[in-house]
C-alpha cells in the first residue's frame, strides 16, 4: 500500500486525510460484477471501486459491532441492525465525498497555482507596456526635436526649400553625401 502525506495547503482536511492506494486480486467473475455494478450506476471507474470497497468495508465493520452487542430482545435487535445498516450508508457516503473533497481540494491547489502564475504574467505584461508606452512618447519627443533641427537648418540655408534626402534601410552612402551642404 502506498500512502501520501504531503499537507500543500494546511487546510484541515488535509491534516485529516491522506490519498492511498491498493491492488487487490480478484476473480474475473467478481470484477465483471464490479464493472457492471459501477456501469449501471453511472459512477466512474475510480469512484465506483472507492464505493464498492466502502461499502463493503463499513457493512463489516457495522457486522463486527452487532455481534458485540449480542441482544436477547428480538426487536430490540431488528431496531439496532437497522440503525446499523442506516448509519453503515450515511458513513460509506460520507467517506466518498471525503475523498472527493480530499482530490477537489488538490485540484484547488492547483488552480491557485495556476491563478499565481496568470497574475504575475499580467503584472510583467502590465510593465512591459508601460515601458513601451513611456519608449514611444520619448521617440515622439525626440521626432519633435528633430524637425526643429530640421526648420532651423532649412533657415540657415537661407529660406531655400532644400529637399533633404534620407538614406533608406540597407542603402549604402558615404557618410556625408546625404547632408543637403554637402552637394
Amino acid at each position: 500500500m502506498t500512502t501520501n502525506h504531503d499537507d500543500i495547503n494546511g487546510s484541515n482536511l488535509r491534516k485529516q486525510a491522506s490519498g492511498a492506494s491498493i491492488e487487490v486480486s480478484l476473480l474475473a467473475e467478481q470484477l465483471a460484477a464490479a464493472i457492471e455494478l459501477i456501469r449501471s450506476n453511472g459512477w466512474g471507474d475510480e469512484e465506483g471501486y472507492q464505493i464498492i470497497f466502502l461499502n463493503g468495508l463499513h457493512f463489516l465493520l457495522g457486522e463486527k459491532g452487532l455481534q458485540a452487542l449480542d441482544c436477547d430482545h428480538d426487536s430490540l435487535s431488528g431496531e439496532v441492525e437497522r440503525l446499523t445498516r442506516e448509519l453503515m450508508e450515511y458513513q460509506s457516503m460520507y467517506a466518498a465525498m471525503k475523498y472527493k473533497a480530499f482530490t477537489l481540494s488538490e485540484e484547488k491547489y492547483v488552480l491557485e497555482g495556476n491563478v499565481s502564475g496568470f497574475e504575475a504574467s499580467d503584472r510583467f505584461a502590465t510593465r512591459t507596456i508601460k515601458r513601451f508606452r513611456q519608449e514611444n512618447e520619448t521617440l515622439k519627443s525626440r521626432i519633435r526635436q528633430l524637425e526643429e533641427e530640421i526648420a532651423m537648418l532649412r533657415q540657415d540655408l537661407g529660406g531655400e526649400e532644400t529637399v533633404i534626402r534620407l538614406p533608406r534601410d540597407g542603402e549604402r552612402t558615404n557618410k556625408r553625401s546625404w547632408w543637403p551642404w554637402k552637394r
